[in-house]
């Protein structure tokens, strides 16, 4: 019988470093576009091998690893406050909802937590194939997880369940994203996929990657896909067609994020770069980590950032208020 690991610590440790000059408060009402100063608020050690996603909300920030782990941080003061190991293998993606932390990985199990520890639930469905992303409905029960089998699940997270499998990709999906009742697929097919949660159906195919694609985003009617081609596309998804591509990264392009104007991407270059819709020339803001970056989020004019070399970096937006 496997059993749930949690370790939770009150305090600041030597597992986080942090340096700051702003209150979290301050952080959330800072004007999110402005590109002349992004200062770096905290940088998170604790894993042991790679990190390879990141998860924002207010000040609870959730990381996974290749060491088999979920951390929980506490981004008010920097502190590592958990962490929480189910079942086996690396550890590939983590989501945050409200009160409750969903992750998945080479176990192909998705594992829910509420975020002080409590083990709630895991979640496997009939074909063991490892987990890539993760997304969930905001406002609603329904989960999506990306296989290598090149499948997409849909989940009821309320009872726990599969709703229905689709065959979405002929080639390892390697990112989902949610947005109301459209789900956004990406794969080593170079394609992106916009598909409807309800209907259970295919609406558009986007295609203008030339390499598989690693991350998708949505918002609205916008769609942010990243790829092993270098390049960030921006797409209508009611339209199907793309509106722009971004050019500035020198090698794979790992993870994307979307928020209002803002759209983060993460690379093998070692970089986040920082764009704005309207501004396609070039990035707004490039920032650094020592290997690469893996994961990237956005929340409110805060970006969090994972990577190759063991760390989470979380910063943000211009000057204090």
């Amino acid at each position: 019988m496997r059993h749930a690991f949690v370790v939770f610590v009150s305090i600041c440790s030597a597992f986080s470093e942090f340096r700051s000059e702003y209150t979290v408060d301050q952080l959330s009402n800072r004007h999110r576009g402005d590109h002349e100063s992004w200062h770096l608020i905290a940088t998170l050690i604790g894993h042991k091998l790679a990190v390879t996603d990141v998860a924002l909300k207010g000040n609870l920030v959730a990381s996974s690893s290749y060491d088999g782990t979920v951390r929980l941080w506490n981004l008010q003061n920097a502190s590592q406050i958990g962490i929480l190991i189910r079942g086996w293998g690396y550890v590939s993606s983590v989501i945050l909802k409200e009160r409750e932390l969903f992750s998945g990985g080479e176990s192909a199990e998705i594992n829910i937590w509420n975020v002080n520890g409590t083990f709630i639930a895991d979640i496997a469905g009939p074909v063991l194939s490892s987990i890539n992303g993760i997304a969930i409905q905001k406002y609603g029960d329904v989960m999506v997880t990306g296989h290598d089998d090149n499948t997409v699940k849909m989940w009821n997270t309320r009872n726990q369940s599969i709703i229905t499998t689709l065959e979405a990709h002929e080639s390892g999906v390697k990112s989902v994203a949610i947005d109301g009742d459209t789900l956004v697929s990406g794969g080593c097919d170079k394609l992106v996929k916009v598909w409807s949660i309800s209907k259970q159906a295919l609406l558009k195919t986007l295609s203008g990657h030339s390499a598989c694609v690693t991350g998708v985003a949505i918002q609205g009617d916008t769609i942010v896909s990243g790829s092993v081609d270098k390049t960030v596309m921006l797409w209508s998804a009611s339209e199907g067609v793309a509106k722009t591509t971004f050019h500035g990264h020198t090698d794979w392009v790992r993870a994307v994020a979307l928020d209002g104007d803002m759209v983060a991407s993460g690379s093998d270059d070692q970089t986040v770069m920082l764009w704005n819709t309207s501004i396609v020339t070039s990035p707004i803001a490039t920032l650094k980590h020592n290997s690469s970056v893996y994961g990237v989020a956005l929340d409110g004019g805060v970006m969090a950032s994972c990577s190759a070399d063991k760390s989470i970096q979380v910063w943000s937006s211009h000057t204090a208020i």
